[in-house]
């Protein structure tokens, strides 16, 4: 298991985790979870097959979701971003396999 905290605590938009870049299996699937610990917001997971790529969007998961976790494609690089915020603290973690 190769799971990594991706953001911790966050209190604004526009936070953004430290790039990752996650040990793929070879179903490349992993798990993306969210905690925003009775606050209210929304993060987007990105990905990019190599640095010199754009990001694009894997999954975006708002608090008033009923699942604040979802399985996702994996790739090379990923980050978590904070798009929208309101109140309380963020958090996300994820687990490459």
């Amino acid at each position: 298991m190769a799971v990594k905290l991706l953001l911790d605590g966050a209190t604004s938009t526009g936070v953004s985790a430290e790039v990752w870049n996650p040990r793929r299996s070879e179903q490349k699937a992993g798990i993306f979870q969210v905690d925003f610990s009775a606050g209210v917001g929304t993060v987007t997971l990105e990905g990019r097959l190599n640095p010199s790529f754009p990001w694009e969007t894997i999954v975006t998961i708002a608090s008033t979701d009923t699942e604040h976790a979802a399985i996702v494609t994996m790739f090379p690089n990923v980050q978590a971003n904070v798009t929208a915020f309101t109140s309380g603290v963020i958090s996300a973690a994820g687990d490459s396999g």
